[in-house]
């Protein structure tokens, strides 16, 4: 049984223009609809490694399920929120001016270090990872092979508990776009 892990491309959005702090919400909800650029699209090394995998799920949103479209693999994929990316938190005072990707680094270390203002907290996201990885393990029992197009934090806390079920596979799943690592049961 085989499960892979995928992070999804590029999205397309302005990551280096200057937003208000407090517009920080809406940037989220802009980068939560954003398809992948097609202009970078998947290695075909990761196309070949997964085209003859038998099933795919994708989150709800718009970067997973474009970035499978990317694949052109010739299947329909399983979409599911339950697989959606790990929130970040966000504030609506203070009034100042910062990078998106700044503030996404900023924001994902407090939210690693407890902070959870509006979204859904880190142990509440381990919690649904455990729960994405039960449905995995599940489904690679029926397809003997199951391939999650993903995000980068919530690949890795499926990574984890796929380790702790005794799945072998790298310690820490890829961080870079269109990243793949694959987890097997022996």
């Amino acid at each position: 049984m085989k499960i892979a892990l995928i992070r999804h491309g590029q999205p397309d959005i302005e990551f280096k223009g200057k937003i208000l702090h407090t517009e920080f919400k809406n940037w989220l909800d802009k980068y939560d609809c954003a398809a992948v650029e097609e202009k970078n699209p998947a290695p075909d090394s990761l196309r070949k490694d997964v085209e003859n995998y038998e099933l795919f799920i994708c989150s709800d949103l718009k970067r997973s399920i474009s970035s499978f479209n990317l694949l052109n693999i010739n299947k329909l994929p399983v979409v599911d929120p339950l697989f959606r990316e790990c929130e970040l938190p966000c504030w609506s005072r203070g009034a100042f001016h910062c990078r998106a990707d700044i503030l996404v680094i900023v924001y994902r270390l407090m939210w690693l270090l407890g902070a959870s203002a509006n979204c859904e907290s880190k142990s509440a996201a381990v919690e649904r990872a455990k729960q994405c990885a039960d449905n995995l393990v599940e489904l690679a029992k029926t397809h003997r092979s199951v391939a999650f197009v993903g995000h980068g934090f919530l690949n890795r806390f499926i990574a984890s508990s796929l380790s702790e079920r005794g799945w072998l596979g790298p310690g820490r799943p890829g961080k870079g776009y269109w990243s793949h690592d694959v987890y097997e049961l022996r």
